[in-house]
């Protein structure tokens, strides 16, 4: 800090100096300030110019020796992962030159701080990637720190850098990757039936198996050959697990849904959970396109497959982490809500989308400071008043549906029944 207050005024002097000695060569600043200079000091003597210009070198040279040290190191590693970046370089899967480069690339601007809801509603203030990042740079990394992060990606989402910094949290895990209940004894041996359609729930789904059951009647309406991959017996996808950092396991996992997947000749994957279909998408590697039923059923409108009437209800709309800005899918759920119900504004949406408390990445936290969370995020969703709270993730219905008073459902559940002859029914 010394050498950077030193630098600036130690080369204005310096260059004003040498230009009221010689009486030319300035800018408009410096010469006029150089000819002030030479009227109150005579500067035919040139050697405290000299003298100038070894302080303005000198302070110049412990600067940059030092910078590595510094906050300012991201200066030069901000340049280099642009330059990476320009050539399709990228994070990996583990600790990479890469990730150090944006690892350095933090300008402790703190902006991150503020969109974290641990900070703003749980009143965790020492965690924030800010402080994260710096105490992997300063090899002080506590498990604590590691932890106590919901993986949403609002902080990466603002970041002016747009470092990764949930990789870099699942980076640090790895290296705490003691004892857990999610270790793996065995795995199930599970067979699927060839379709057309492979769905898979996922865990979450069958803890609210009201989705499930909205899906196989909207397969059943629209005549689709579909196979219930996790009907009987399941197997996590592995995401889980990865945010846990451990990858071992989760690369166990995939290689068994993998063989499971192919053995249902399935020409397309429908999940109902964005967390597996994140996962599905980026680490699975299938031949096949994978969709979010959100998607699918819009698809299945669109086609005439499945009709549908509008009931007139005044709904919100919550984008789930991993379905929004994990996965980049905002349109085809409000695309489809339209069609049944109406949509109304919520302030928070889209990129800036709340988490809704009950994310699998936050390791280590009590449920007094998820519930903290939660209800800040309803107090938004629900500030309109709306008549039916929608979300298209089930771990964002389960943990909403316990601390709202307005009726949560998910997106599946809505368009279900708004099939007339299933309201009809009803």
């Amino acid at each position: 800090m010394i050498a950077l207050w030193i630098i600036f005024p130690s080369r204005l002097f310096a260059e004003s100096f040498t230009a009221g000695a010689y009486g030319y060569g300035g800018g408009f600043i410096t010469q006029h300030f150089g000819n002030l200079l030479a009227f109150l000091w005579p500067l035919s003597d040139k050697g405290i110019s000299y003298f100038i210009w070894w302080i303005y070198s000198l302070s110049l040279g412990v600067f940059f020796v030092m910078l590595p040290y510094t906050r300012y190191m991201h200066i030069p590693t901000e340049l280099m992962l642009i330059l990476f970046r320009h050539f399709g370089i990228t994070s990996k899967k583990e600790f990479s030159a890469f990730s150090e480069v944006e690892l350095y690339a933090c300008s402790r601007c703190g902006v991150c701080i503020d969109v974290c809801q641990l900070n703003t509603s749980a009143g965790i203030t020492n965690i924030q990637s800010t402080y994260f990042l710096q105490s992997v740079r300063d090899q002080q990394v506590n498990e604590n720190l590691v932890q106590q992060c919901l993986v949403c990606g609002r902080c990466s989402q603002v970041c002016p850098v747009g470092i990764n910094t949930d990789n870099q949290r699942i980076f640090q895990r790895q290296n705490f990757n003691g004892f857990s209940p999610l270790e793996l004894g065995y795995l199930p041996v599970i067979k699927a039936a060839p379709a057309e359609i492979a769905y898979f729930g996922g865990c979450m789904t069958r803890l609210t198996p009201g989705i499930s059951r909205a899906m196989i009647g909207i397969f059943h309406q629209a005549q689709v050959n579909y196979t219930f991959l996790d009907q009987d017996k399941s197997i996590c996808c592995g995401r889980p697990l990865q945010l846990a950092g451990k990858e071992k396991q989760a690369k166990d996992l995939i290689q068994s849904n993998r063989n499971l997947i192919a053995q249902s000749n399935a020409k397309a994957l429908v999940t109902s959970c964005p967390i597996c279909l994140r996962i599905f998408q980026k680490e699975y590697n299938l031949d096949i396109p994978v969709f979010h039923h959100s998607q699918f059923i819009l698809e299945l409108v669109k086609t005439g497959r499945i009709p549908l009437q509008s009931y007139f209800r005044k709904i919100a709309y919550h984008d789930p982490c991993e379905l929004g800005r994990g996965s980049g899918i905002y349109s085809e759920p409000r695309e489809l809500l339209i069609k049944v119900a109406d949509l109304v504004e919520v302030e928070k949406e889209k990129e800036d989308s709340l988490c809704c408390g009950g994310s699998l990445g936050l390791v280590n936290a009590d449920q007094r400071q998820r519930d903290c969370i939660t209800r800040d995020t309803l107090e938004i969703l629900l500030k309109s008043n709306p008549e039916l709270l929608i979300t298209a993730c089930p771990l964002c219905k389960k943990t909403f549906a316990g601390k709202s008073n307005t009726p949560v459902m998910d997106i599946a559940e809505l368009i279900y029944n708004s099939i007339p002859e299933i309201h009809n029914r009803q």
